[in-house]
């Protein structure tokens, strides 16, 4: 018969399932392509803050000087390279000598404290239930390990460090290229929309840096002096603990303080020094976030805990750090897109 061998027609219930399954397949391959390159998403982002935070001082000071923004840039990245080697050779070696100190001091340090929890009514039972013959040793020679490790990737750590100063300086200098990409991919009566959104992502990741190198110059000097009234030894490697935990928050103040309570206790200053960071840690939370929560975006503390276990199970210490500016970013998103939208409306 004529025109037997013509191909059947698809129907239209199966080209839908064609179409379902094409797009499921796409969205498992999207997911398992940012699940693999997430670290580096995460190390894209980190350089993409860093450069935000150079722009901002090297505008004002084209603005305020004959130098063009390109120079003003050069002068801004020489100076903040020029202090950080300064600081380096004046302080690297000492901290260096201290570190490996407290490395020593802290295993005998939680000895002393299980001998005075001894001394407490069942502290007896709960150290041996705890322990289980020396278990509670093999954990903490465990953890040490584990920071040895981490310390010990010095080649890794500096190739991402390489990779994120690189990131900014090539999104500092150019920043307008990036821009125009991004708002290509946009429909153009959404383009003012979103001008209007990176600006102001690009202001409150910058306020929020901004606060964290407040907050990490004041605890570390107010905890550097404090300590060093109070004695208490190893005083450049404490302060630089704390002054760099800071910028993780709710948790980075708690894990300051364990190495410094366990070095204070052989000498009786357990007390004071955790007066001393309770007080330092209550200055930072109540007048410094105040002041840049008015600038950047006042984080809820239950949504930045969640954020920052979330982000550490998943990308470590990395995502640990970087968990708050994510949630800023997040938090400006849906206000802008969704939560003002819908008020509009």
């Amino acid at each position: 018969m004529p025109g037997s061998n013509a191909p059947t027609p698809i129907s239209s219930y199966t080209r839908k399932v064609w179409i379902a399954v094409s797009i499921s397949a796409v969205m498992a391959g999207a997911l398992i392509l940012l699940w693999h390159g997430f670290q580096v998403l995460l190390l894209i982002f980190a350089g993409l803050l860093l450069g935000t935070f150079l722009l901002v001082p090297a505008g004002w000071l084209c603005s305020h000087s004959f130098l063009s923004r390109g120079w003003s840039l050069s002068a801004v990245i020489l100076s903040i390279a020029g202090l950080l080697a300064l600081l380096g050779m004046q302080f690297a070696s000492g901290v260096n000598e201290q570190f490996e100190q407290l490395a020593k001091i802290l295993p005998d340090s939680v000895s002393e404290l299980k001998e005075q929890f001894r001394k407490w009514p069942m502290g007896t039972q709960i150290i041996e239930r705890f322990s289980q013959e020396g278990a509670a040793d093999s954990l903490f020679g465990q953890w040490f390990s584990k920071v040895s490790l981490f310390l010990s990737s010095t080649l890794s750590i500096f190739l991402d460090l390489f990779f994120v100063v690189f990131i900014a300086l090539f999104f500092a200098f150019e920043p307008g290229t990036y821009r125009s990409g991004l708002l290509s991919l946009i429909p153009p009566r959404q383009r003012a929309t979103v001008t209007t959104l990176t600006a102001e992502i690009s202001q409150r990741l910058y306020w929020w840096l901004l606060g964290r190198l407040l907050s990490m110059t004041v605890v570390g000097v107010a905890t550097g002096m404090g300590l060093w009234l109070l004695g208490v030894p190893m005083v450049l490697s404490l302060a630089l603990l704390a002054a760099l935990l800071v910028s993780i928050p709710n948790l980075g103040p708690i894990l300051a303080a364990i190495p410094a309570l366990l070095v204070a206790l052989p000498d009786g200053q357990f007390l004071p020094v955790l007066v001393l960071y309770l007080a330092v840690q209550a200055v930072e939370s109540n007048m410094i976030t105040p002041l840049v929560d008015r600038r950047s975006v006042k984080l809820p503390p239950a949504l930045l805990l969640s954020a920052q276990i979330i982000m550490g199970l998943t990308a470590g210490i990395l995502g640990l750090v970087l968990a708050a500016p994510l949630t800023v970013l997040g938090m400006v998103v849906v206000k802008r897109l969704y939560v003002d939208t819908r008020v509009e409306q």
